[in-house]
C-alpha cells in the first residue's frame, strides 16, 4: 500500500488561500453546502454556477484506483488548466477554477503516509498563481507575491 497517492487541494485564492487539505476518501465533493468535502463561497462564483451550487455540489473527484477523475455538474463552470470541462483525469499540478475563476484550486497527488510537502517548484507556482489571479496592479501582486512565498517556506 505504501506506493498508493492521496489526493490533495491546495487553495490559490478565497480567503482560505495557501491551505492544503488532504483526502483518503474515494469521493470529494466540491460545493457551497455544509456537507461539502471543498466549501466554497457561492458570492465568489459566477451567477450561473451559483444557482446550481445552491442545488447541491457543483463538482466531484472519483477515485478510479490510481487515477483521480473530476466530473462537473452540468450547467457549473469549471475550467482545469483553462479549458472547461465536463469531466477531466486530474494529473498532478492541475489548476482547477471554479465559477468563473473566482474559487482556484490546486491539484497534487502525494504518496500515502507522506506529509503533503511540496516541492520548491511546486511552491513557486502556487505563489505565481495566485498572484496571478489576484492581479489588481503591481503594488498589490508583489505584496500578494511576496506574502505567498513566506507562507510558503514557513508551512513547508
Amino acid at each position: 500500500m505504501g506506493s498508493s497517492k492521496i489526493a490533495a487541494l491546495v487553495r490559490l485564492s478565497g480567503h482560505e488561500r495557501g491551505r492544503t487539505t488532504r483526502f483518503s476518501s474515494d469521493l470529494i465533493s466540491i460545493g457551497t453546502g455544509p456537507d461539502a468535502d471543498v466549501r466554497v463561497s457561492a458570492r465568489a462564483l459566477s451567477s450561473e454556477t451559483a444557482a446550481i451550487a445552491t442545488q447541491g455540489y457543483l463538482a466531484e473527484i472519483a477515485r478510479e484506483d490510481e487515477r483521480y477523475e473530476l466530473r462537473v455538474k452540468e450547467g457549473a463552470e469549471v475550467l482545469v488548466n483553462g479549458e472547461r470541462v465536463s469531466t477531466r483525469t486530474l494529473e498532478h499540478g492541475d489548476k482547477i477554477e471554479l465559477g468563473g475563476s473566482a474559487e482556484v484550486l490546486r491539484f497534487r497527488l502525494f504518496r500515502e503516509g507522506r506529509h503533503a510537502y511540496k516541492s520548491v517548484g511546486e511552491a513557486w507556482s502556487d505563489c505565481v498563481a495566485r498572484t496571478r489571479h489576484e492581479g489588481r496592479g503591481w503594488l498589490h501582486s508583489s505584496s500578494v507575491f511576496l506574502r505567498s512565498s513566506a507562507r510558503e517556506l514557513l508551512t513547508q
